[in-house]
């Protein structure tokens, strides 16, 4: 084995060190017969999922899985010279597909992958999915990884309240938190669909230095609710008929329970509106999708093609994997981030976190890339709403990665969000600016919590109706624009947050700061020194005030 290093050294591989291609070196005349042995192994796995999916009826997909492979014989030349043979052939390969499919009448098409028809859903699927039009491989896709030996992984809202369940985890110890958190569980109890609880969501108790009242048990379960089933139901928007009708059904579903369970909408709305009143806060209603990849690694690899480094680069890869996921499930700079990792191959990454975490996290995940060893490394973050399409927010942020490595010499970094009402908006910025001042991941972090202070919406009009003029200023008068754009953050900086109104400071500080974070982003919007576009960080920059909690 070469590419991945440890899978012969480990015998497996972790989490962190799952690989999407192989390269191995074998005896001569024997390439072919091992290849074709690991693509049937890999076609073995998925029809082993469609029988855990299907058990009574196995049905048959055409065309799927279809691993790509070739094979280069030892009469070409050595390693170096079979390496970049490889990579041509395999390029080659995989612009070549067969798509033989029986014709289908009369059947719907698959509403995430066109190329199969609908299919029956599996009998394990929950009531609320059964009327979605899915093929067999989106039904597997969907149902396997949530088999009764594991919990499901975190949805979206579950996600997006990570930090604020966190916060009411560690304030359990206070009757009135306690009190709302037991009227909410009282209400969501026949609700409960357990999901693997997001990390950092720790029990209350004495390790958390909490002496916390009532029946040891009973505060116990209410912990593990909150820990694991309450990702929706701290919302109070969330509490309405047909959503509860459908959780209803699928956790009744989930449990074998055939008879009706009733539930007080009301109720329940009125206890989450009663707890976040007591928590003097809202739980946060978005979070990211954090997608990173290495610049330039098909050339990288070529530079030097011998087993020994290809070797190295796959242990590199690797540790960084593993030193990603444990970011995303740990903490940075002491805080929890309530990562989820998605995928992790040290070359390329894809992980959902909060809203309020996400560019720290991205941050924390881009510099284990040891810049002297491996290409640098461009980044994406997008935001979206809890009950947005995950799927749209992944191929999102798929397009702004595409815009990051655009960027001359790429290592870029593009930050955007979209609403659910489709407004969408990207700033795209150079990891490290060419003068060396603060990252611009670093900015955003800053700009989206500094001082305490709302940030109106209007700033980004007038921003927006005065860029010819403070681009003039950028050449003419840099002291000036610095004086105009603090004019127009004092103008639409608001009062103090009512609830982090102790951690204030002082106003003029704090538009000193917006000033400087918005000046430094504007001067390096898409890599161009010459030209001051602010627009972009500064809608990116509101959006973040408002939602990053």
């Amino acid at each position: 084995m070469v590419f991945p290093a440890e899978a012969s050294s480990q015998g497996g591989l972790d989490y962190g060190g799952v690989p999407n291609r192989v390269v191995a070196r074998v005896i001569p005349g024997m390439g072919e017969d091992v290849a074709r042995r690991a693509a049937d192994a890999v076609r073995s796995q998925w029809a082993s999922w469609v029988r855990e999916v299907y058990p009574e009826d196995t049905p048959q997909v055409l065309g799927f899985p279809d691993p790509q492979w070739v094979m280069v014989p030892a009469a070409a030349g050595g390693y170096s010279e079979q390496f970049v043979l490889a990579q041509s052939a395999l390029a080659a390969r995989r612009r070549l597909r067969s798509f033989g499919q029986p014709l289908v009448n009369g059947r719907h098409l698959c509403s995430l992958s066109a190329r199969w028809p609908v299919h029956t859903p599996p009998s394990g699927a929950p009531r609320h999915q059964r009327d979605e039009k899915l093929s067999v491989v989106n039904w597997v896709k969907r149902r396997a990884p949530q088999s009764a030996r594991a919990p499901r992984t975190p949805s979206t809202y579950s996600i997006a309240s990570a930090p604020y369940r966190a916060e009411v985890l560690q304030r359990l110890g206070d009757p009135t938190v306690l009190r709302c958190c037991q009227a909410l569980y009282a209400q969501a109890r026949p609700l409960e669909v357990r999901e693997a609880p997001v990390a950092g969501l720790a029990a209350p108790g004495p390790a958390a230095g909490l002496a916390v009242p009532g029946p040891a048990a009973a505060i116990g379960e209410l912990a593990a609710w909150l820990r694991t089933s309450a990702g929706p139901w701290v919302h109070p928007d969330r509490w309405n008929d047909l959503t509860v009708a459908q959780a209803l059904a699928e956790g009744q579903a989930d449990r074998g329970q055939g008879q009706a369970r009733q539930v007080d909408v009301r109720k329940g709305r009125q206890a989450a509106h009663d707890l976040s009143e007591a928590m003097g806060r809202l739980p946060g209603t978005h979070l990211a999708v954090i997608v990173q990849d290495l610049d330039g690694m098909g050339k990288f690899m070529r530079e030097d093609p011998s087993p020994q480094r290809h070797r190295r680069v796959s242990g590199l890869l690797s540790t960084i994997a593993r030193e990603q996921v444990a970011l995303a499930r740990g903490q940075v700079d002491g805080v929890w981030v309530h990562g989820v990792p998605v995928y992790a191959g040290g070359d390329d990454l894809l992980v959902l976190a909060p809203a309020a975490s996400a560019l720290v996290l991205a941050r924390a995940v881009h510099d284990v890339v040891p810049a002297d060893d491996l290409p640098t490394a461009s980044s994406a973050v997008l935001f979206f709403s809890q009950g947005a399409s995950l799927r749209r927010a992944v191929s999102s942020a798929a397009e702004l990665l595409e815009q990051a490595k655009s960027l001359d010499g790429k290592h870029g970094l593009a930050v955007g969000y979209q609403r659910r009402s489709g407004t969408r908006h990207v700033t795209v910025q150079p990891w490290v600016p060419p003068d060396g001042r603060t990252r611009a991941a670093e900015l955003f972090e800053a700009l989206s919590r500094a001082g305490g202070y709302d940030l109106s919406p209007r700033l980004v009009f007038d921003l927006e109706r005065d860029v010819g003029e403070l681009n003039g200023l950028l050449h003419a008068d840099p002291g000036l624009l610095d004086a105009e754009v603090a004019r127009l953050v004092r103008r639409h900086l608001g009062g103090p947050v009512a609830a982090r109104s102790a951690d204030a400071t002082d106003r003029r500080q704090v538009v000193h700061k917006v000033r400087d974070f918005i000046v430094d982003l504007g001067r390096s919007e898409r890599g161009r020194r010459d030209n001051f576009n602010p627009v972009p960080a500064a809608r990116v920059g509101v959006f973040l005030r408002q939602e990053a909690r």
